[in-house]
């Protein structure tokens, strides 16, 4: 495995994503991609991991 960030939640207030409806709460996607997003715990982004790589569910926003 590489060091490739999947995707990552942000809370932090970043001017790229300032047009976001959550703004601040965001996403990073693959290719500096931003999406919305909610304020997430630990269970929901392990879920989300479990879904990526123990699955091998690999869905378009994650």
């Amino acid at each position: 495995m590489g060091t490739e960030v999947i995707f990552r939640y942000d809370n932090a207030p970043d001017p790229n994503a300032k047009g976001l409806n959550t703004f601040p709460h965001h996403k990073h996607l693959k290719d500096e991609k931003f999406m919305e997003s909610h304020s997430i715990g630990l269970s929901e982004v392990l879920e989300e991991i479990e879904i990526i790589y123990v699955k091998g569910i690999e869905k378009e926003n994650y």
